[in-house]
């Protein structure tokens, strides 16, 4: 999932559109939706925008551009977004596939994201511009 390297709150994801997945030149990029209404493009690394396209390929909603990119099936009938339970669910099932005996949660992929971006020379402005933080000290704490 895109969440693991993009740094997002849970809720950003779930809120996707199929319209938000895009390409830059040959980048793949998800416009999500930030705290505050803010669109922030989030390029992701190929084998999940592989993934995202195949989901694509035979999803029923695939060419309905306004439709949630990632659905749930609320009482048998597809089209509600994915809530924030589900997604935390998933979370912890792929990080078990991954490595057994682990706990996971979304928020985890956050935090690392930050820290990973610091540790790749990112400024703090531009990480908390990244993750919609309204003050650059809620990143030094990473």
């Amino acid at each position: 999932m895109s969440l693991f390297y993009a740094g997002a709150r849970v809720s950003e994801p779930t809120n996707l559109r199929v319209r938000d997945f895009t390409y830059d030149a040959e980048f793949p990029i998800l416009h999500l939706t930030i705290k505050g209404g803010k669109t922030n493009m989030v390029a992701i690394i190929l084998e999940c925008a592989a993934a995202i396209r195949a989901y694509l390929d035979v999803a029923p909603h695939r060419d309905d551009a306004d439709a949630y990119l990632f659905q749930a099936c609320i009482n048998g009938k597809p089209g509600h977004p994915m809530d924030r339970s589900t997604l935390a669910y998933l979370f912890q099932w792929y990080a078990e596939k991954a490595a057994r005996d682990v706990r996971a949660f979304p928020h985890m992929s956050r935090a690392t994201m930050n820290t990973a971006a610091y540790e790749a020379g990112a400024t703090g402005e531009d990480i908390q511009r990244t993750v919609g933080h309204s003050s650059i000290t809620t990143n030094r704490r990473v």
